[in-house]
């Protein structure tokens, strides 16, 4: 019982591989292969197998269930398509995809790619080797593990948010980055790295994404660009982390680390220190990591850079290293309870690092880089006598003749890893907090950084020791000077733990400097911190204080050393302002210890430091302090305060009330009398003063006191004197100015007010003017931030849009551009002052009347602003200062809108944003009002609908005037014929239409709008943007909209599309404008359309063109655009989903196009726009973007997920638009139309197909039902041939549309009752065979091998010629002469182009069109020119193959109409070339060329091959063997069959490629034209023997049983094999097809007399040809005549005597008696023929052959006297008539040939009578010389002494091996009667194509069978002396009786190219060892040649494959062995095979 598959659920459809599954096919013949992994579709179930098929389509079969793991997933059906899709998340899905699709394209890489060279040594070498291949495999391949690594940690694992965001965003540059790298579709993503979804998208939106993501692959592919600015970041970090430091510590060390330059030879800190302190004896704590922050611009730009660091010893003065008790001893200078331990200078350690600052690689924020560096800083000890400084400048090597320059340097120090990383620290911690882990030190600029942030708050105060003096006392030696530095108060307290050294450890509460041993002149150089006290009470009465002590280096005298010298600083100058940074020489004073006491300040009234005016002074002094002018100390300050101000200025607007009390307490004091109005004056007046100071204040001193300076400007701008009288009264001085408050509030408005006003609104300009600027930028949100919780000022609005407007009006172009740039923040601050004055009011109020009255006064403020705004911008000066401020003003009022739209009506706000652009003049500041328009539409006005609507038109009008496809003509109509109801809003906003007004003056100019322009490219984005806003609004709010930009922009955007040209590179911005056009087309609906076409029709109304005139340019424009889309696109080709939603948006307009065309242009008939529609929608459904067969299956699923297949749309829609015209229209069509269908129709599609093609049997009827005297359709049959031949040419069409063709037309056809029946079935069948052949040549058209196409290109000449298609006819005949040309296969291109030249006439008419070929003589007009044409190529061509036979056939023909036309002038060129073609076919040598049969069996090959067998033409002397290697290179998958007899089924029908070759004899032919051949020269007979053959021998022998075991001639049979081939060679083709066979049977006597016949006439040849040529080798001769003479050796004719000539062998066979009698005959022939090559043999023969000569005279004379004895006759009696006859004839040829060649100049008499000459005519011409009388003394003195002298020379072995090897090759001769004239010319085989012989001068002196004497010398020539090193010495006399001869050889003999191994093998045998072989071996001359093989073999009968003239036949390769299976054979084991598989192409031709 059988089990049955039932189907599985949609949700478990899905299965992924567990186990890989190989060999599939030994279990069962329909198990599937699968590899682990690999995902498959499960089809059913049944028991324990899956039926599946695999996910990418590549296969299908049964599984078990125990290899496949089902998933869950969803189907997706769509027609008959299912998709299937994995329940996974869609990241996942998404990596999943490609992988699946990556793992294929990478495969292929590897495998095309070329395996690396071996050998290489090392990486690098294989990285250099690797191939471009390669180097793509290896990235792909990192690639797909990283994407593996991802997909694991996203299913293995829960992943955060955040870590979901970072791994999208990982996963999308992988697959984006490999997409790009495989030539992939680009993947466009959202900011999260999701997919967008086309559907929901905008097209706007969707094209700039893949814009962005284009551009950041292309930046990424490129890499960072170095030659980019350096610095992007604002700020920057070194990180340094210290691995280790290289000494031992054994006291207490503090080592600083800190950046330096080099200023004026001397170190310039600029980094605070970093201080790490390590501990004596205990190791020190590495690793550990600080960084230097706030590094900007300035920095980077520095020269040289040093990180430096400065070890200080703390412990005793004096260091004692070699003590023992070191480690254990603590000294109580080392006891921190004593506090007594001294700072020693003890080494310094620097490196450059200036690089850092320079390589901008530091900008990638990637871990890698915090380890890029590792450096190593060198150390060098301080020496006594240097200070810290000079050790630093020893090791940067910078003092001025110093000759170590730091080279005492130890390679002991730090190692240390650098990294500059970009941004702050707590960027970086945010970035990558990796870096900063372990919390480093952080340590900052010594100063502001470049861009000083909001919250960047510090006070800290650098100061510098720079160096001091102090002069000696009672001491003889110079103190060693400690600075101790502390804080105090005015009262003496100390300020605790505010100073610092370094960062990285504890403040403290002083700092005490390094001590120089017994220097009075010590230069520190050390910098420490104070963190300022916040309090500004302890910081204006604090001041430093610095101590001077004498440390001794004994311990004792130490603890009782008091300072000796005091200086302080105060930190507060007079004026109030922070200590100021600068350098100060402080005033020394002399401590008396008696009085000193610590917290004494009596010094606090001595000046602190000298000024100019001090050195006339008097010492100051008082009690225990005295002024030292000797003594001097220089110290520097650097404030780097956020809360303390040193600008004098400044502070006093911050104090500016205190200010005016105290001037009008002054005022008072001094002029009591002053009025209370000259007061107000007065204060007033200064306070302008203050104002006016503050706007030169810097910028860094504005923003650190922002909040303060404007809580001050804001109650200066609103009352000043309120305040000034408040802070008076409260001093307590009522008295005197009780009433000065009502007085200030009376003179208020006074000028001096008013000038008060403009200060104060200065300074807000100053403020903002400085926050705008990108150094303080940063503090943009912070001025906000003041501006929502800070700002309180409730009347400041109305004074700031009064000065706002003044400002516009009245000020200079400067300001008004400062007070544009700056009016965001004016129009924030009246913004927030107006809302809270409303919110107080309704608070105070509570009316709402009130608070409209404050609206309508608010209103009427801003519009007050904007008409003044209006008024700057009408400015219309051709030279317009103010232009800057114009500019200003669109640019920055935009940044207005959102905060203005919250306190002022938007409908108002959009009319005065309309006026400013519109007042704008024409073509002035276009660029800047088209980005204040495109400002405005990005604000959240243009989402309202009602504001959306004023603007439209603004916007519109600005956009059409730049759109390169605007049109003046066509703007007038759009406007004019605009139906709108805002004609009179517009009207009313304006006074004027904006759109008319636009235009007015640019009509008067030439239009210079250029596709290029900027500002297109600016009105195109616009453009986009508002398409992009417009597609997010609700459908019922955009209606009226998209409606308006119809109607103005839709036909300037078609024309603008027509301007773009996809080859100018920069056009590409402007591919905008057809986003656009798609846009506009996708937000229209029926609504759109139908009022679009009602406005064409009414606007061709008014038209006196034909009807509907408009309307029909449009839709021509339209749809002329719309094709355009697509070949080629003009998106990038891997934009796959932005063409995929063009299509989807084109479709639908093609369907609302098709009905506007079906409805008013089908009555009356418009032809134009139903061809341009179908022209564009056959384009649209033909692009490659639809093409689904051609993409991956996961692509494919993505499409018809998400679109559909719209080609099966478009076809539908096509489809109904040709059946809804009647016929009479649809004949206009018939034929132009039938290409464009037809390319339709070949989409690999099967509904489609059938769908498409029933339209060309409706072509077919309308051309039939013509009124035509007789019915055909003849022009669609040759419009579809000719487009069918272009299409599958072209790489269109396959076998399926073939059949669904044929099957759909066929039986439409056949339904058909009209005559069309029997002609349609006929065209039918006629296309489908043109298709076949097509297929098939298409199939091979790559082949590297031109065979096969030149097969099918002959088939396709053969249909063309049968349907009598002249132009397909010479389309593939010249494809067919190309090939030849590119083979070199000359003979066959002129026979080709023969076929040409029979379709034209001896005529002068034109040559039709049909007739002539583009490529071929183009020039020439009348059929004879280019016949004539024809024929000088045919000759050209025959030449070149020395096919000079087939030339004199054409010359003939030439000849004859050049005599019938009297054209003399050429007939002397021609007959000169005829006669030359006459001398070369007798002089020039040609061999023949070789035929082998080739039967090709098995499925393996083409259909067209397929059990076919031909015969081909080889090469010259090619052997089997060769021609066998040549096959099977072509076809290499095909194996060789070695039996010659019928192939079995199994072979025949196998899917294999089974070979089969033989050799074949041509038979020459027996037409009357060669019946007088008997008389022509050799060479003549050789060419036809071989030539103009179509019939072809060949035989294969075997035994029949009984076999004889005594003699095996009595049962050996053969087969002969008769072919007749169906053309004759030569031809068109080196191989014809076998047309018919006959098979005929020999007996084993016919045989042997046919063996005989051919023996003697090979003996016959061979006398011929020696008597012909004397210089004819003996080799041949010698081995024949051994071979018939020495029965030992061959049996000779004793065989056939046993078998044959007996009387039993007559009783048996009684009706043989005549053939035995012929066989006796031909035996005695052999007696004569014997004879006369015995003589030859004895004339020629050399001392060497004499012992064998005399041999064969003995063995002859034996067998004569065999023959008499036997048979009774005598031998004497016979003679060979004929062979005298020939010998006497051939004589004959040769004189008159050397007559012939007798040269008219007597100079070369001596050639032909014997002398050797140098003469480069033929190699026989060059042997008449001798011929004369060496041929007739050989001839005639048969029985005579031998008159050829021997010749002897002697030369070196390398020579004689050489030598021997070349006539050695002469032995080889041909068994086929061939004619080999190897003589001193190289007369012979290859003769002709050799090129190097070698050539020795040899007296005569004999003869020699390897050397041949020209001449008949005399005997007694002497042989010169042989030199010593082996060369012969020509003789040194010139008697005649020594003359010298030319000896010409050829010493390597010549020969086709051999196989591989035949070579190997060829030369793998010595030469003398092949020569002794050949000399001793014989011919199977008697024994017939297939007697050598078994029977059946494939080498057929006297078909020998030898070399003439070459080296002994090498033996053929081993092939594999042939595995036969006979009928009673166990079968193989394993699987049956397979059923044949049906032929790929289906023949359709009954051969």
């Amino acid at each position: 019982m059988h089990s049955t598959w039932l189907p599985v659920q949609d949700r478990l459809c899905y299965g992924v591989a567990k186990a890989s599954l190989n060999n599939a096919s030994q279990i069962h013949p329909y198990v599937l292969g699968i590899h682990l992994g690999e995902a498959v579709i499960v089809k059913g179930e049944c028991d324990e197998w899956f039926y599946v098929k695999k996910f990418d389509g590549e296969g299908e079969g049964i599984v078990p269930k125990s290899y496949i793991h089902i998933k869950e997933c969803s189907v997706i059906r769509n027609g008959e398509t299912e998709i299937v899709v994995p329940k996974q998340p869609t990241l996942s899905q998404e990596i999943v995809a490609s992988l699946q699709e990556w793992y294929k394209i990478a495969k292929l890489i590897y495998v095309n790619s070329s395996v690396r060279s071996e050998g290489q040594q090392s990486a690098k070498d294989v990285k250099d080797e690797l191939t471009e291949g390669q180097k793509k495999f290896m990235i792909i391949r990192e690639k797909i593990l990283n994407l593996h690594e991802c997909r694991k940690r996203l299913l293995s694992s829960n992943p955060t948010v955040e870590g979901l965001k970072e791994l999208k965003q990982q996963v999308a540059s992988i697959i984006d980055s490999g997409n790009s790298l495989l030539k992939l579709d680009m993947v466009v993503r959202d900011e999260y790295g999701n997919p967008l979804d086309p559907l929901s998208t905008s097209t706007v939106q969707l094209f700039r994404q893949h814009q962005r993501s284009s551009q950041k692959l292309k930046k990424n592919l490129r890499g960072s660009n170095r030659g980019s600015k350096i610095i992007t970041h604002s700020s920057h970090s070194l990180i340094v982390t210290v691995n280790s430091i290289n000494w031992r510590v054994v006291d207490e060390c503090e080592i600083r680390f800190f950046l330096c330059d080099m200023q004026n030879d001397e170190p310039n800190h600029f980094t605070e220190s970093v201080q790490i302190t390590l501990k004596a004896g205990s190791p020190s704590k590495t690793p550990f990591k600080f960084l230097f922050t706030d590094l900007g611009k300035p920095d980077f730009e520095r020269s040289k850079v040093f990180l430096v660091a400065y070890v200080v010893r703390v412990g005793a003065m004096d260091f004692k290293e070699d003590s023992k008790q070191r480690d254990h001893y603590i000294s109580p200078f080392n006891d921190k309870r004593n506090n007594i331990h001294v700072k020693r200078p003890y080494g310094v350690a620097a490196k450059e690092i200036t690089h850092l600052f320079r390589d901008p690689t530091f900008q990638n924020l990637k871990t890698t880089d915090a380890e890029n560096e590792v450096q190593t800083l060198l150390y060098l000890p301080c020496k006594e006598e240097d200070t810290m400084d000079d050790t630093l400048k020893k090791i940067l090597g910078t003092i001025k003749g110093e000759q170590n320059n730091g080279k005492d340097a130890k390679a002991v120090g730090f190692v240390l890893r650098l990294s500059m990383v970009a941004g702050t620290p707590r960027q970086i911690q945010d970035k990558q907090p990796i870096l900063l882990r372990g919390n480093p030190i952080i340590a900052r600029k010594m100063g502001f950084p470049e861009v000083i942030l909001p919250d960047d708050t510090r006070n800290d105060l650098y100061i510098k020791l720079i160096r001091g003096e102090f002069h000696r006392t009672a001491k003889t030696t110079d103190r060693n000077v400690e600075v101790t530095v502390s804080v105090h108060n005015d009262r003496g307290v100390l300020l605790p733990g505010i100073l610092s050294g370094g960062n990285g450890c504890a403040p403290v509460d002083s700092y005490r400097s390094v001590v120089y041993y017994h220097n009075d002149k010590p230069r520190w150089n050390e910098h420490f911190k104070i963190s300022l006290p916040m309090n500004i009470e302890e910081f204006s009465t604090a001041h430093v204080k610095f101590t001077f002590k004498h440390r001794s280096s004994s311990e004792s005298k130490d603890k009782s050393e008091k300072p000796f010298a005091l200086a302080y600083l105060k930190l507060k100058e007079p004026e109030g302002t922070a200590i100021r940074d600068d350098h100060y020489e402080l005033i020394l004073y002399k401590i008396d210890p008696k009085h000193y006491r610590e917290s004494e300040v009596q010094y606090l009234s001595l000046p602190y430091m000298k000024t100019p005016t001090w050195a006339g002074m008097s010492k100051p002094s008082c009690q225990g302090f005295s002024c030292s002018s000797k003594d001097y100390f220089y110290a520097k300050t650097n404030l780097c305060s956020t809360n303390f101000t040193q600008n004098a200025d400044l502070l006093q607007l911050l104090l500016w009330v205190t200010k005016l009390r105290q001037v009008a307490e002054m005022t008072m004091t001094e002029q009591p009398d002053t009025t209370q109005e000259a007061l107000v004056t007065l204060l007033l007046d200064n306070l302008c003063q203050i104002l006016a100071k503050v706007t030169k204040v810097g910028g860094e001193e504005i923003v650190k006191f922002l909040h303060p300076i404007l809580d001050a400007l804001f109650l200066i701008l609103v009352d000043p004197m309120e305040q000034i009288s408040t802070e008076l009264q409260t001093g307590g001085r009522h008295s005197i100015f009780g009433d000065l408050s009502t007085s200030a509030s009376l003179l208020y408005r006074s000028s001096s007010a008013v000038s008060c006003e403009h200060e104060v609104f200065n300074c807000l300009l100053h403020i903002f003017c400085l926050i705008l600027d990108h150094k303080f930028q940063n503090f943009q949100p912070l001025l906000n931030l003041y501006i929502e919780d800070n700002f309180s000022s409730t009347l400041a609005y109305q004074k700031l849009a009064k000065e706002l407007n003044y400002s516009i009006q009245r000020h200079q172009p400067e300001k008004v551009l400062r007070v544009m740039k700056s009016i965001e923040f004016f129009f924030k601050f009246i913004i927030k002052s107006f809302e809270i004055h409303k919110r107080l009011r309704f608070i105070d109020v509570g009316q709402p009347d009130q608070d409209r009255d404050d609206d309508d006064i608010f209103e009427k403020t801003i519009d007050s602003l904007f008409k003044s705004m209006c008024g700057l911008l009408k400015r219309n000066d051709l030279n317009d200062p103010y232009i800057g401020a114009e500019g200003g003003c669109l640019k920055h009022i935009p940044s207005v809108i959102e905060d203005l739209v919250r306190v002022y009506p938007a409908r108002k706000l959009s009319e005065n944003l309309v006026e400013l652009c519109c007042v704008v003049p024409q073509n002035k500041l276009t660029n800047i009002k088209l980005s204040f328009i495109s400002e405005i539409v990005h604000s959240q006005l243009f989402i309202d609908t009602e504001c959306r609507f004023n603007f439209l038109p603004t916007v519109t009008s600005n956009i059409l005037v730049h759109l390169p496809g605007n049109d003046e003509e066509l703007r007038r109509k759009s406007v004019e014929n605009m139906q709108m109801v805002t004609n009179d809003r517009l009207k009313k906003f304006f006074g004027v239409d904006p759109l008319l007004n636009a235009d007015d003056s640019a009509r008067t100019k030439q239009k210079d709008v250029t596709i290029h322009s900027e500002e297109t490219e600016k009105s195109v984005e616009l453009l986009g943007d508002v398409m992009d806003i417009l597609h997010r609004q609700p459908e019922d709010q955009k209606v009226s909209h998209i409606w308006y930009i119809m109607q103005i922009l839709l036909r300037p955007i078609i024309c603008s599309i027509g301007t773009i040209s996809t080859g100018d590179p920069l056009a590409s911005n402007m591919i905008m404008v057809v986003t656009i056009f798609l846009s506009l087309l996708r937000e229209m609906k029926n609504y759109h359309y139908g009022i679009l076409i009602n406005s064409l029709k009414a606007e061709s109304a008014t038209t006196p063109d034909p009807y509907k005139q408009g309307l029909l340019k449009f839709l021509n424009d339209v749809l002329v655009v719309i094709k355009n889309l697509f070949h080629p696109s003009y998106f990038m080709p891997d934009w796959n989903t932005m063409i995929l939603l063009q299509n989807s948006i084109v479709l639908t307009a093609l369907e609302h196009f098709a009905s506007t065309v079906k409805a008013e242009f089908a009555e009356p008939f418009e032809e134009q726009p139903w061809n341009n529609f179908f022209v564009c929608a056959v384009s649209f459904l033909t692009q490659p973007s639809l093409q689904l067969e051609e993409f991956s299956q996961s692509k494919q699923n993505y499409i018809i997920q998400n679109f559909k297949d719209m080609r099966k749309r478009a076809a539908d829609l096509i489809r109904v638009m040709w059946f809804s015209l009647g016929e009479s229209k649809r004949i206009r069509f018939v034929p132009g139309m039938v290409g464009t269908f037809l390319d339709m129709s070949l989409v690999p599609e099967a509904e489609l197909r059938r769908t498409t093609i029933p339209i060309f049997f409706d072509m077919m009827h309308c051309e039939f039902d013509q009124d035509r005297p007789v019915k055909s359709f003849k022009e669609v049959e040759d419009e579809l041939i000719k487009k069918i031949v272009e299409g599958i040419e072209g790489g269109k069409g396959d076998v399926a549309f073939r059949d669904i063709f044929s099957d759909t037309m066929t039986e439409l056809c056949e339904h058909n009752s009209t005559g069309l029946r029997q002609l349609g079935l006929s065209m039918v069948s006629t296309l489908t065979t043109l298709m076949d052949l097509l297929l098939q040549y298409r199939e091979i058209e790559d082949e590297e091998d031109p065979g096969n196409r030149m097969s099918c290109i002959v088939n396709l000449l053969d249909f063309s010629k049968e349907i009598n298609r002249k132009e397909l006819y010479l389309r593939y005949l010249y494809k067919l002469h190309d090939l030849h040309i590119r083979s070199k296969n000359f003979t066959e291109a002129g026979f080709t182009l023969k076929l040409h030249s029979h379709q034209l006439e001896w005529s002068d008419e034109e040559v039709p069109p049909l007739l002539r070929v583009v490529n071929r003589h183009p020039n020439l007009v009348t059929q004879m020119e280019l016949k004539e044409a024809l024929y000088n190529d045919i000759v050209h061509y025959f030449n070149n193959a020395k096919m000079w036979e087939c030339a004199l056939e054409v010359c003939d023909e030439l000849r004859q109409q050049y005599e019938d036309t009297y054209n003399y002038v050429r007939l002397p060129k021609l007959h000169r070339q005829v006669a030359d073609f006459y001398d070369k076919i007798l002089d020039d040598p040609r061999f023949k060329p070789e035929y082998f049969r080739v039967a090709f069996y098995g499925g393996g090959f083409p259909s067209f091959l397929q059990d076919k067998v031909f015969v081909y033409r080889g090469n010259p002397l090619q052997q089997l063997s060769d021609f066998e290697g040549r096959m099977l290179g072509q076809y290499v998958q095909a194996e060789l069959l070695r039996n010659l007899g019928p192939p079995s089924d199994d072979i025949r029908f196998s899917n294999k490629q089974y070979l089969q070759i033989c050799k074949v004899d041509p038979v020459m032919s027996t037409s009357k034209r060669l019946s007088g051949m008997r008389y022509a020269d050799e060479n003549i007979l050789n060419y036809y023997r071989s030539n103009e053959i179509d019939k072809f021998t060949y035989s294969r022998p075997y035994y029949q049983e009984p076999k004889d075991p005594v003699n095996e001639f009595a049962s050996l049979w053969l087969d002969r094999y008769t072919l007749w081939i169906s053309q004759s060679f030569p031809g068109i083709m080196s191989w014809f097809p076998v047309v018919r066979d006959t098979l005929t049977k020999l007996s084993p006597l016919e045989n042997a007399i046919e063996t005989l016949q051919n023996a003697n006439e090979k003996m016959r040849k061979l006398v011929i040809i020696h008597c012909t040529n004397v210089a004819q080798d003996l080799g041949e001769m010698t081995m024949k005549l051994n071979g018939i003479l020495d029965a030992a050796v061959q049996g000779g004719v004793a065989n056939y005597e046993k078998a044959f000539i007996n009387q039993k062998y007559l009783e048996k066979n009684p009706m043989d008696g005549r053939l035995v009698e012929d066989l006796k005959e031909l035996i005695f022939l052999q007696i004569p023929i014997i004879e006369e090559c015995l003589k030859i043999h004895a004339r020629k023969s050399q001392a060497s052959l004499l012992p064998l000569h005399n041999r064969m005279e003995e063995l002859f004379k034996n067998y004569i006297g065999h023959i008499e004895s036997t048979y009774g006759i005598s031998t004497k009696t016979l003679k060979d008539e004929g062979l005298h006859r020939e010998m006497d004839k051939a004589f004959k040829k040769q004189e008159a040939k050397a007559k012939r060649l007798e040269p008219k100049d007597p100079r070369h008499a001596d050639f032909i009578q014997g002398g050797h000459s140098g003469h480069r005519g033929s190699a026989i011409g060059r042997t008449m010389g001798s011929f004369a009388t060496s041929t007739t003394s050989l001839y005639q003195n048969a029985n005579g002494t031998r008159s050829v002298a021997r010749s002897m020379a002697t030369i070196s072995q390398r020579s004689q091996n050489l030598f021997r090897r070349s006539a050695h090759s002469s032995f080889s001769g041909s068994m086929e009667g061939e004619q080999f004239t190897s003589g001193s010319g190289g007369v012979g085989p290859g003769s002709n194509t050799m090129n190097h012989h070698h050539t020795a001068t040899l007296p005569r002196q004999g003869s020699s069978s390897f050397y041949t004497s020209l001449g008949s010398g005399s005997s007694s020539t002497k042989l010169p002396p042989l030199e010593a090193d082996g060369e012969i010495t020509p003789p040194s006399g010139g008697g005649t009786n020594e003359a010298l001869i030319t000896l010409t050889q050829t010493l390597v003999a010549q020969r086709p190219p051999r196989s591989h191994p035949e070579h190997r093998n060829s030369w793998t045998n010595g030469a003398s060892s092949r020569l002794s072989e050949m000399s001793v071996s014989s011919l199977e001359t008697l024994r017939p040649a297939h007697t050598t093989s078994e029977p059946g073999s494939r080498n057929s009968v006297n078909s020998p494959d030898s070399a003439i003239g070459g080296d002994v036949e090498a033996p053929a390769p081993p092939l594999p062995p042939k595995q036969r299976v006979g009928p009673l054979d166990p079968p193989p084991s394993g699987p049956p095979p397979p059923p044949p598989k049906k032929p790929a192409l289906k023949a359709f031709r009954n051969d």
